[in-house]
């Protein structure tokens, strides 16, 4: 249960840590707001179309190999986005980081669901709470880490979690 909530706290910190980084992501990368705007737009994008699809993955070839394929994809996706030259590399990233993302949902919501028959639907409960609380984490996050550190760092702040998690 530990490592499912850990992951949604990543995907969530993640989604919405970029928020804050727009107006830095515009100077740094030389690019207009329009493009990278599609920073965020592509990740939900990608995101909302790997639900069902990771569903699906997740019956036919096990719930833990796509989750530990999402949880690769997600950190591979940040460091990624972490060096991105331009605007159109951070795109792509962010695209491969929301495959991951995406996936993992499904694929951790069966894992609670498959370990926790007995009491099912409290877990379950339980585990989707995790969310909101990466979402009010991510933006006071990385505010604080772009206005110290930069943007780059934001994508990293996860990459230790997802390490964390394939090797557990």
């Amino acid at each position: 249960f530990g490592l499912t909530a850990l992951t949604v706290l990543m995907v969530a910190i993640d989604s919405t840590i970029v928020a804050v980084a727009l107006a830095t992501l515009v100077r740094d990368l030389d690019s207009s707001l329009v493009a990278v705007a599609w920073t965020i737009t592509a990740y939900g994008l990608a995101q909302t179309v790997m639900l069902p699809l990771s569903g699906k993955l997740a019956e036919q070839f096990g719930q833990m190999r796509i989750f530990v394929l999402c949880v690769f994809l997600f950190t591979f996706g940040s460091v990624l986005c972490s060096i991105a030259p331009n605007i159109y590399f951070l795109v792509a990233a962010r695209v491969i980081e929301a495959v991951g993302g995406g996936g993992l949902f499904p694929a951790a919501t069966g894992l609670v669901a498959l370990k926790f028959p007995k009491t099912r639907s409290r877990m379950i409960g339980l585990f989707a709470s995790i969310f909101p609380i990466g979402g009010i984490l991510g933006p006071n996050l990385g505010g604080f880490v772009i206005q110290e550190f930069g943007w780059r760092l934001t994508f990293l702040i996860t990459v230790p979690l997802g390490i964390f998690v394939m090797a557990l």
